[in-house]
């Protein structure tokens, strides 16, 4: 996904080199997007290549599971 004038494009594949990657395990993931872990308890399990400040906004996200 890229942003293109005012609105987000799709793309089929990705293009140019990454700005960073945020990886968690599964088990620790689903405890972050809920906040039932804390975001400094977590933060010994996730690596981040790349921009770290950039990476770790993957730990503010808040999501639904059903």
């Amino acid at each position: 996904m890229y942003r293109a004038e005012e609105t987000w494009q799709f793309l089929e594949e990705p293009f140019g080199e990454k700005a960073s990657e945020t990886t968690l395990p599964q088990e620790i993931a689903w405890r972050i997007f809920t906040k039932g872990i804390e975001r400094e308890s977590a933060l010994s399990q996730v690596k981040v290549t790349g921009d770290v400040a950039l990476g770790l906004h993957v730990l503010g996200m808040i999501s639904i599971v059903a």
